[in-house]
Order: C-alpha cells, then structure tokens, then sequence
C-alpha cells in the first residue's frame, strides 16, 4: 500500500506540465485542477486485469465494470504487475474527502484516494477517457484533483410537475458523472405536496392533486382536483423516497429535501385549512397574480404539525442540511390575524419581518435539536436570521454576501447565472419558459464567490447550485432540453479553479458529453448559432457573420433568409452574409445529425430621426395598468425598438408608453400580438386591440383588427411590477409567425 502512495506521488515530480493550449486527450469533465502529460499510451482490453485494495475499493469499482461493460471490456479480478488497474481507498494519500490521484502509465493504470467519494470521482475520469473509442488508448497522464467547492448541486422542482424516480435516477446518474454531490429536491410548494408523510395523510390524498383543464397551460394553477374530474398531481412514497435516497448516496450524491414554509404552502393548507390564518383555504386572485397566504405565525397547531413533518423527512434524509423555503412569504395576512398580533406582541416583535424570523428560529430550534442544520432561500435574513442557518442566496449575491460577512454559510445560486427554468435562446423560438435569458456562456462565467467579498470570508461559500424550477417543462423531454448541457457548464466551474477555466476547451470536451446523452436516449439543446440578435437594426449594407460555437468539433450551420426553416438542403454558411433589404435571417447548427433550435434575427432597414416611437418612463408600484395619459412621465426619449425602451435597466414598479404612426402598405384584417410580464395593451387609432393587464408570468396575447392602407396610430402601454420582466409586440403572418414591429415602418409624430 505505501508503496502505490509514493508511486503515485513520484509520478507527479516524473510527468511534464501541461498548459492550457495542450490538453489533447483529456475528454474530462469538469476538467482536473491538475494535469501532467506522459509519454506513450496504456491500451486497456478484455485481458487488462483488476486490483481492488479492500472492500470499498471493490464497491466503487462496480461503476468501472459496468461502464466498460458497455464497451465489451470485462475486467477480471486477479493479481497483477502489469496491464492492470488498480484501485486504493487509504486516509495517507491525503487527497481529502473527494480528492483522486489518477496515474495512466504504459504498464499499468493505477487510482487512488482518501475516502470512497474521492475514488468514485477518479474512476468517473477514468470513464470519461475512455468515451468515444472503439480501441481503448489511454494517454499516459498523471492527475491530481480536488474539487473547488463543497456543494455543487441542481435543485429539481417537482411539485409544480411531477416526473417520478425513473427520470430522477436518469438526473442522478449524469450528475454523478460529472462529479456533483448535491440534489436539492423541492418536494412542496402551492402546486403540489409531493412526499407521503404517515402522522398527516391529506397532505398527498388532497394535496399532491390539482386540478388539471387538459390545456396544457400551467399558469400558477393551484385549484384543488374535484371527484370524478381530470385531475394532476402524484407523489412519492416513503419507501420511494429511501430508494432514491440510497441510489443517490452509491453515487455520492446528498439529497437535500425543501419543505416550504412559512409562504408557498398552499397545498398543505387546501389539505388542512386550519394551517391559515382565515382557517380556510386560499384562493388566488382572477385578476392578476399574487402570491399565496402563509402558514398562520401565531397557530400552535402550525409549528406541532411542521415539527412532526420535519420528525418523518429526517427520517428519510441523512442529509445534515434541511432546506425549508422561507421565500417570497406573503405577510399581509399576518397583519390583520388576531393570533399572529398576539404573537408579536408576546414575544415583543416590531415588524412582520420579524414575525417571519421568530418563525424560522423555531423551526431552527427544533432542527437542531435533532442534529440538522437549516438552510434557506436569502429572504431569511429578513428580520434576523437564525443562529445557525445556512443561506442560498437567489436574489443576486447581495443576500450571500451578508450572510458570509455575518459568519454563515452560504450556498450562491443567483437567477443570472443559476435559474435553468430561463430561456436559453430567442423567445421567438425556444419552448416557452419563465422569461430570462441564461446561455451556456452565461453559466460557465458563473463564480460563486463575489470579488468584493473579503477573503478572510471565502471559506462561509460552500459553493453554488443552479435550480430548474418546472412551471413550463411539462414533460421528461422538456425537462431535460433545459438542464443540458447547461448542467455541464455548471459542474465545471463549481469543480474546476478558475485558473483553469477555458470555455473553448470546455465545448471541445462537451461533444463526448452530448455524444453520451444520445447513447442513453437523454434529450438536450444543442448549441445553436451565435451572433443574431432577435432584431438588429442598419441603415444600409451590412454583412452578417454567425458564429459556430462548434466549428472545430465538426458542426455545420445551414442558413436561409427568405423565412423558410434551415435544413441540410439549405445554404451552409462559409462567410458572413450580405443583407440589403429588410430579411428574416435563420440558421440552424447540425452536428452528428442533430439540430439545433433554429436562432432567427428579423434585420430591418430604418432611417434615423424619420423613424422611432417616442417612449415615456414612469415610476409606480401597480398591479394593474394606470391611465398613463393622467400622469406626468418621469423622462421621454425616442426608441427604435421596443426591446431598447429600458436603456437604464430598472428592475422593478416602473411603466412605459409607446406612440409612434405605423405604416400599413396593403389594407385587410391584420392579427397583432404582445408579449408579456407584467401588463400590456395595445391600441390602434385608439381602439383596443389586446388587452394583457395585470400581474403575470411572461405570456402572449393576440387580437384582430380591420385597416386600411395608410398611416395608423400605434400605441402601447406596459408596467413591470416586480420578478422577471419582458415586453415584445408585433403581427402574425399567416403561417403563425411572430414578427416583431419594423421599424422602418413606424414613424415619428410631429
């Protein structure tokens, strides 16, 4: 056994340095945090022998076998000096709790470790050499790795849809592969509680069902399913539960239940109204969105019933943290309930706030009575946060930031970065999603460690986590499009330093990642077109150039630009593309015979200061359109685009107008539309076409109007309340075809 640990050791002092222009060879992902090239190869076949040193080691060897099993490759257990490979667990190598030693030699392959995590991750690079080869030639390499962050995870939303374990095991495997050890299982919310627990049966009878339209339009539903009607919903048993658990701890992966509280618990409240503060359920407003009514803060009954909830999920979870919601808790209610006021006035509470604070710092109290350590979404830092609880910081890095600087640990998953449920394309031709946009780029420049925190406060980042929240992923299909390959992205920077972070060499290593979704019938986006904007403007001339983001993997773009949809039988894009008039550019990236999501730019010709709508800025909290006539703007300015008419970025509680002359060229009935978060409407010579208002997630509206050739009286009104925001308008064209507004033919009122 020593022996091998100074082998392993030497070998380092031994091998060249590899820098980062030569990584040939090295299919990793995430890619090793060091990295040293030999000479020669090691030819692994049916008669390469296995050495396992003791009974861990044997265990964690189950996942090489099987892999090379696949290939046709069947390792034998047998001593051997060379063509072997062998497998060492002992706490001397020093590698820590998930750090490897990965040394390939001509004569021998020999993986070493600390703990079992550690040779689970080395044996998964392993593997991943050996992907896409017939005849396995391992380059000699010697690697030693550890990862950069404690928690690397993906947090899966199932109660608003519902997958079952087979997909959840699907999810685990890939997260295994690319060596995440978090999953963030959010098993209840308003949609659906989705986890039997025994002490209150109504919680998965009447809470994990709703009501289901069959319209495939999921829109916040939270009515409850009536007898005898369409119903959706399910959930998993406590013995499901231990089945993934335990599938998941094989692979080295926690699992790390969410139970929402005190907000988002609309489901165990239709279960048990008595959880209220009405003592009723909660119904949501018709008119535009709102977030649901809380677990009742001065209810006793609440926290026994919460208490013996938790009791059952740590009985299925041996995961030290417990995650418990504390988002987006809507305290209004609380303000007006009898028993919530003679909490705060009991335990000498100033503000809601605080109400919500004392809230977690009792659930934390009972947590940690049972050895548990509670985690939550960053609204927890309002009004106090509990002694010992961990943050995951989503509203930006700000709220982590003040948790680190407070002592606390802290897991980063910041929207901008982190939110899988975000477009990762054009609106115009992704599926629909919550709004957003998160590229592949976007998540492979993610840190979880913000520059200006303090270095003496590095160590509170445990790491970061992105989260597919499922309100618009209806299927196993839909679902898996919007993890892959961004999941990728994510488990390199979260595993890799950031030295050795190299995004073109990450897409070079990503085809054998995309190459093994195929092999296992697992869906993904592939990479699509770079360099179209969803609109651009000129004024003459222009050439276009696309990128391809896989050019030297072999990927081909095919473009068209008379609006016809690219295929092989299309132009292949070899140089930038000349554009002269107003044109509907698309272009589709093939590799391997797969296609991408067709990226598409309306390019439109337009004169400055002839054509434009003048915009008015306002500044409001609204949940419904004002009478923007009736107030003063707090700015004017003249746009191009409705896309630009937010040149400052304000996030939240502002609205716009737009009025420009809009010119028809030939007259008939022409179908317009908005798009939408939060409230639009649109007006033609002053009638009203689409009528979008109120609060709500990102959506479309169309409406129809008769017009004569000519000039016509354009106008659109917007209000952003808080959360995600988009705005986009335009007519249908007859096969279906959103086109946003030309500018060229919206003109300026004098």
């Amino acid at each position: 056994m020593k022996n091998l640990i100074i082998m392993l050791g030497i070998a380092f002092m031994l091998f060249n340095g590899c820098t980062s222009g030569e990584r040939t060879g090295i299919t990793i992902l995430p890619y090793p945090n060091q990295c040293k090239h030999g000479k020669g190869v090691f030819v692994l076949s049916g008669t390469t022998a296995l050495v396992c040193h003791g009974e861990e080691a044997r265990k964690e060897a189950s996942f090489l076998l099987e892999a090379l099993k696949e290939k046709n490759i069947l390792l034998a257990e047998k001593e051997a000096d060379a063509n072997v490979i062998i497998l060492t667990i002992d706490s001397a190598m020093g590698t820590g709790d998930e750090g490897y030693r990965l040394l390939i030699s001509k004569e021998k392959i020999e993986i070493g470790a600390s703990r079992p995590a550690g040779l689970f991750y080395g044996i998964q690079s392993l593997i991943q050499l050996c992907q896409g080869k017939e005849i396995i030639s391992l380059p000699c390499v010697s690697i030693e790795d550890a990862p950069r962050f404690r928690w690397r995870g993906m947090m899966l939303d199932e109660s608003r849809h519902f997958f079952g374990k087979e997909e959840v095991k699907k999810l685990l495997d890939q997260m295994a592969r690319i060596k995440m050890n978090r999953f963030h299982w959010h098993l209840t919310d308003d949609q659906g509680w989705r986890i039997e627990i025994k002490k209150y049966p109504r919680l998965t009878e009447v809470g994990a069902w709703r009501k289901d339209d069959g319209s495939g339009e999921w829109n916040y539903a939270v009515e409850p399913a009536e007898e005898g009607k369409p119903r959706y919903g399910g959930f998993y048993t406590q013995e499901e539960i231990r089945e993934i658990v335990a599938y998941a701890a094989e692979r080295h992966i926690t699992v790390v239940p969410e139970i929402e509280m005190p907000g988002h618990s609309t489901a165990a409240i239709t279960a048990y109204p008595e959880l209220s503060c009405k003592g009723k359920p909660w119904k949501p407003n018709s008119v535009s969105f709102e977030f649901s009514d809380p677990l009742c803060a001065g209810n006793e009954k609440v926290f026994e019933m919460y208490e013996g909830i938790l009791e059952e999920v740590i009985s299925l979870f041996p995961s030290p943290y417990i995650h418990v919601g504390g988002d987006e808790c809507k305290k209004d209610p609380w303000a007006g309930c009898p028993k919530c006021q003679k909490r705060m006035k009991t335990e000498k509470l100033s503000t809601l706030e605080e109400l919500q604070s004392y809230f977690m710092q009792r659930i934390e109290k009972f947590l940690v009575s049972k050895g548990k350590i509670l985690i939550g979404w960053d609204e927890i830092l309002e009004g106090g946060l509990p002694p010992r609880a961990a943050v995951m910081s989503w509203r930006g890095m700000a709220g982590g930031m003040a948790a680190a600087n407070a002592g606390h640990e802290v897991v980063m998953s910041p929207t901008d970065y982190c939110y899988f449920d975000y477009y990762q394309g054009s609106m115009l031709t992704e599926p629909k999603a919550i709004g957003g946009y998160l590229p592949l780029a976007r998540v492979y420049a993610f840190d979880p460690v913000p520059d200006s925190l303090d270095p003496a406060k590095h160590h509170y980042i445990l790491g970061g986590q992105c989260n597919v929240w499922t309100e618009y992923m209806f299927t196993p299909e839909h679902l898996e499009y919007m993890i892959f390959p961004r999941l990728f992205a994510m488990a390199e920077v979260l595993w890799t330093k950031k030295e050795n972070l190299l995004y073109e060499n990450f897409l070079e290593r990503l085809v054998y990642c995309l190459k093994d979704l195929n092999a296992k019938g697992i869906n993904y986006r592939m990479l699509a077109p770079e360099g179209l904007g969803q609109q651009l403007l000129i004024t003459s001339d222009t050439v276009i150039k696309i990128i391809n983001p896989m050019k030297n993997q072999g990927a081909v773009i095919y473009y068209t630009t008379d609006g016809s949809e690219p295929g092989p039988s299309s132009a292949v894009y070899k140089k930038p593309i000349k554009i002269t008039s107003t044109t509907c550019l698309k272009a589709r990236l093939f590799l391997d015979g797969k296609g991408s999501h067709v990226s598409q730019s309306w390019i439109f010709v337009y004169h400055p200061h002839v054509n434009g709508l003048h915009c008015d800025f306002y500044r409001g909290s609204w949940t419904m359109l004002p009478d923007f006539d009736s107030l003063t703007p707090e700015k004017s300015y003249v746009v191009y685009m409705i896309s630009e008419a937010n040149p400052d970025g304000v996030v939240d509680d502002y609205g716009l107008r737009f009025r420009t002359s809009y010119q028809v060229d030939t007259g008939g009935v022409y179908t317009f539309y908005i798009s939408s978060d939060d409230g639009s409407r649109l007006f033609i010579d002053g009638q009203l076409v689409i009528d979008y208002d109120g609060v709500h997630a990102p959506g479309l509206k169309t409406g129809k109007v008769t017009l004569e050739k000519g000039m016509h009286e354009l106008k659109i009104w917007f209000f952003e309340a808080k959360g995600g925001q988009s705005l986009e308008a335009g007519t249908v064209n007859e096969k279906g075809e959103r086109i946003p507004f030309d500018p060229g033919k919206m003109f300026l009122k004098k």
